[in-house]
């Protein structure tokens, strides 16, 4: 996420339409999210792009990791 302000105000943009797939998809959602005057639009190729780190070391239920089996 820093790099990605970081970019954006080297450039001088202050205004972007945002995509992103996999960790460029999480940076993009959490900028999106957190600075939202900076984007104009969002495109995530991705699920879960923005976490709860609160609740992360949580071990899931059998059935959410049912659903995760993939990962």
């Amino acid at each position: 996420m820093a790099d990605l302000l970081s970019l954006l105000d080297a450039l001088q943009v202050e205004q972007v339409v945002l995509g992103g797939y996999d960790w460029g998809g999480r940076a993009a959602c959490v900028v999106a999210s957190l600075y939202p005057s900076r984007a104009r639009g969002l495109v995530s190729v991705n699920g879960y792009n923005v976490q709860n780190k609160a609740t992360d070391m949580r071990p899931a239920s059998p059935e959410k990791g049912h659903q995760l089996w993939y990962q």
